[in-house]
């Protein structure tokens, strides 16, 4: 079970004071055909601070997410483990989870460290390759 004992402490003993729009990732790749289902986010902390930013596409048969954790890059998947390696992304640290097949069947993922924390995608049905292409065309100055 996922309870909160395992979950990511981004604002000390508090929750996230508010959520609002941002344009802090930016995309120099998405797939044809990509649309956004939700407005991109931040969460912000009681302090001020901006723990995340979130947003969740769909292309032509694919789902995928694009969020920025604030602090340690800790990522919580169910990959077995030989699905699971290092990598580098535009010259950043990054861990690649590969789908089940080559085909792109199941999840992936793409997690990137950076000054701040990490950029995480993560996708559903979609070839690995996709996935780090999106994560190569990611920006961010506040992360």
């Amino acid at each position: 079970v996922f309870g909160d004992e395992n979950r990511k402490d981004y604002c000390g003993p508090d929750d996230f004071k508010e959520f609002r729009a941002s344009e802090a990732l930016k995309f120099a790749y998405l797939p044809p055909g990509t649309f956004a289902i939700t407005p991109q986010y931040a969460a912000i902390c009681p302090d001020g601070s901006t723990a995340a930013f979130e947003q969740e596409f769909l292309a032509f048969n694919f789902i995928f997410i694009v969020s920025y954790a604030a602090g340690d890059p800790a990522f919580a998947h169910d990959a077995s483990a030989d699905r699971i390696g290092p990598g580098t992304v535009n010259g950043n640290p990054a861990v690649i989870i590969r789908p089940l097949t080559d085909a792109g069947v199941g999840s992936s993922a793409v997690i990137v460290t950076t000054a701040k924390g990490a950029i995480i995608v993560t996708a559903h049905d979609v070839p690995l390759e996709i996935t780090l292409k999106i994560a190569e065309g990611i920006s961010c100055e506040e992360c």
